[in-house]
């Protein structure tokens, strides 16, 4: 299925938005050869509000739209500081290598020298700052442009709201957008409450508005909203839309949040996304790891449709993450070095692993190479998975355990989890399988959890950390 018609010619009602159609050059900027312009981007540079909300759909461009907005407004005037706030530090230094590229694609004749570069800031020669703030609220900046991207997604989002909309009370503007995730934070708050937050102008940018994604935008506009989900995916939806549909499988819900602007209730959940996320703290992996504390790995073992995931969990001041590995469609013996590579490098302590069907290979290796007393196998049963579970939800509870914010892999899976009462007492706890697994991230937490329970003993003088750095305060 080819591309349909492309989109009309954008018109300019600002100087923003009319220094960027006339200066930029969009494929260098963007380093697409068939990029062009999209509706949101052109709304967004045209908007004239102090405070603006779009709810959108992935890969429509946004993050593009808010540097070259805001480089478009530091170029127009000298000193204008631009903050970007997103939900890790990878994604928020992202927004200022889209600045810096942006001024790269600007021609010879307005484009400006770059006097300060590092990975959080940029300063241009007439005075302009473009700042990165990963997610934490943005301070001191009177008068200026705060950008919050993905802004359902970042754990410190009320704070964030504060520092921005208490920061524009002398001028300034906020521009926040993001896809849905649930029916909670100050994003759906904002978009849906509009009374409350009557100055807000709000944006929806589902799937079928993109010319990225859709074959035919002018029709789809017409016609799509009036289609079931599948339809309007067979009749407009790009090969590769098709595909990430596809990718969903059974998960038509999270397919319609990531890419329809529909706000999924997880009212359902064992673990709500909103306790999910209080337990989030944006650091390093690898800086993280203590050289004296033991460390326990779970591995939940899959190879096809299934992940298998390992997990290292470091008993600190909390529980807290400090390896993520996913392995997918991976043969076992690689599976097997991988593993073992983990626990050799860690000198992990104690490592829990589950026993059932294919498991079981992986679990003979790995306990006839390290012994039976840093090896346990678990074989999943309800008893065992109530246990876990319990404990694990407990943990997130109290506040006791930290994972690294914004992996929004392992946030889908911890909230995949459901709780099923039994006959004659107890619980039944499992997760649909779809195309990204079976909550194998979360069941590899549970374990791993398990083990940092176990892991006691406290590392000798001679024994090996290959990954180890300074602990990042403030968690």
């Amino acid at each position: 299925m080819g591309p349909g018609p492309r989109r009309p010619p954008p018109v300019a009602r600002t100087r923003r938005c009319a220094f960027i159609l006339e200066n930029l050059n969009l494929q260098k900027a963007t380093r697409r050869a068939d990029a062009v312009y999209e509706d949101m981007q052109i709304e967004i540079w045209n908007e004239t509000a102090f405070s603006r909300l779009d709810n959108k759909s992935r890969q429509g461009g946004l993050s593009f739209a808010y540097a070259m907005d805001a480089l478009a407004a530091g170029w127009l005037e000298g000193g204008t500081i631009c903050n970007f706030s997103s939900y890790n530090r990878e994604e928020t230094a992202e927004k200022i290598r889209y600045v810096k590229d942006g001024i790269k694609a600007l021609w010879p004749g307005v484009r400006p020298e770059i006097i300060k570069d590092n990975v959080y800031e940029l300063e241009i020669d007439n005075g302009s700052r473009f700042i990165g703030w990963p997610a934490k609220p943005p301070r001191g900046k009177g008068q200026a442009r705060y950008y919050i991207d993905e802004w359902a997604h970042i754990h410190l989002d009320e704070a964030i709201r504060r520092a921005a909309s208490g920061g524009i009370g002398r001028g300034g503007i906020v521009r926040g957008g993001s896809t849905p995730l649930g029916q909670r934070g100050v994003f759906h708050e904002i978009y849906t409450e509009d009374q409350e937050y009557r100055s807000w102008v709000r944006g929806r940018w589902p799937w079928w508005l993109f010319y990225g994604l859709c074959i035919d935008v002018e029709r789809a506009r017409r016609e799509a909203p009036l289609m079931s989900t599948e339809d309007r995916v067979c009749e407009f939806g790009t090969l590769r839309l098709q595909a990430a549909f596809e990718d969903f499988g059974s998960d038509l819900g999270g397919f319609q949040q990531e890419y329809e602007c529909e706000f999924w209730d997880d009212e359902g959940a064992f673990l709500p996304m909103k306790l999910i996320m209080s337990c989030e703290a944006d650091y390093d992996l690898e800086e993280a790891v203590e050289r004296e504390l033991p460390i326990g790995l779970g591995i939940d073992v899959g190879r096809d449709k299934s992940r298998t995931a390992v997990i290292g969990l470091q008993r600190q001041k909390v529980l807290t993450t400090v390896l993520i590995d996913i392995m997918h469609k991976v043969p076992f013996p690689q599976q097997e070095e991988r593993i073992a590579k983990h626990i050799e490098e860690f000198d992990a302590m104690r490592t829990c692993i589950d026993r059932g069907g294919m498991g079981r290979a992986l679990y003979d290796y790995v306990k006839a190479r390290f012994g039976a007393s840093r090896v346990e196998g678990v074989k999943f049963t309800q008893d065992s998975k109530e246990v876990m579970m319990t404990t694990l939800k407990a943990l997130f509870e109290k506040r006791q355990i930290v994972i690294p914010a914004g992996d929004k892999k392992l946030r889908s899976d911890l909230n995949k989890i459901r709780q099923i009462p039994i006959k004659g007492g107890g619980y039944r706890y499992y997760a649909d399988m779809d195309d990204s697994g079976h909550a194998d991230r979360a069941w590899a937490l549970a374990l791993a959890i398990r083990a940092a329970g176990k892991a006691k003993r406290a590392r000798g003088l001679g024994q090996k950390v290959v990954r180890s750095g300074r602990r990042r305060s403030g968690w």
